[in-house]
């Protein structure tokens, strides 16, 4: 049996899915790459000439409030990429990364360390914050990786102080797509922006395509390249054929908490 199928069969297993997900996350976070490497995410795109489509999805979420002197959680900050960019360009009054990966916080540490960001190992179901001590929230394209997507709404709309935030987005099966949405609203956020940003996921796929196979040959051992070429959503793999069908829907979220 491939990995990629051996893991997607684990990952049904709630019990097991946030320990896999914490394996790959260190393993990745323990592999080199420096600059080449600072985002995970599939990206967002509205032209071939977008110069770097993983920040810009970033952007998008950030230009929906004004973040500048707020203070700023990202749940599943990965290498770091995300919330240093924010950071920089929107000057909250305060910014915390959070990932489940304690070797991807530690990595976070090492090279974001100019910048004034507190990085905390967490559990995005459990989280390790007080309630209503953030006033904005972000979550690019991590919480597909949760077992149960309620728990993590539920801390969400705890850790946010009211009048706060909830920036999200992230991919789902387009049939489970509306229970997400659901989701948010139990947890008791009021919808602002909702949309389905699929197309330019798959541009940005198109234009990152290069970048990502020159990574993939650097930086991934030759046995695990096909099981990475479907994470990556590479042209063609199963990730990138599920967008181009529909089968996949890439969501763009912003709520309030009243």
């Amino acid at each position: 049996m491939a990995l990629d199928s051996l893991f997607a069969r684990l990952c049904r297993i709630p019990a097991v899915e946030k320990h896999l997900w914490r394996m790959l996350y260190n393993f990745l976070a323990s592999r080199p790459g420096g600059e080449e490497w600072e985002f995970m995410n599939y990206g967002y795109a509205t032209g071939e000439n977008e110069a770097n489509p993983s920040l810009r999805i970033y952007d998008e979420l950030a230009r929906q409030i004004d973040v500048c002197g707020k203070r700023l959680l990202e749940v599943g900050s990965g290498r770091g990429g995300g919330l240093s960019h924010v950071t920089r360009r929107y000057e909250p009054a305060k910014a915390a990364g959070c990932d489940l990966s304690p070797t991807a916080i530690e990595l976070c540490r090492r090279r974001h360390a100019s910048l004034p960001i507190e990085w905390t190992v967490g559990d995005a179901e459990a989280l390790p914050f007080s309630s209503g001590s953030f006033d904005a929230f972000i979550n690019v394209e991590s919480s597909h990786c949760y077992p149960y997507f309620d728990r993590f709404a539920a801390e969400v709309h705890r850790v946010l102080a009211r009048g706060g935030h909830f920036l999200w987005a992230d991919f789902r099966p387009a049939d489970r797509v509306e229970t997400v949405r659901q989701t948010m609203r139990t947890a008791g956020f009021e919808e602002i922006v909702w949309r389905d940003i699929t197309p330019e996921v798959l541009a940005a796929m198109q234009i990152e395509e290069p970048r990502k196979e020159a990574l993939l040959q650097k930086h991934v051992p030759a046995w695990l390249r096909g099981s990475f070429r479907d994470f990556a959503g590479m042209l063609g793999s199963t990730v990138h054929q599920n967008f181009v069908t529909g089968a996949w829907k890439y969501s763009m979220a912003v709520t309030s908490k009243p």
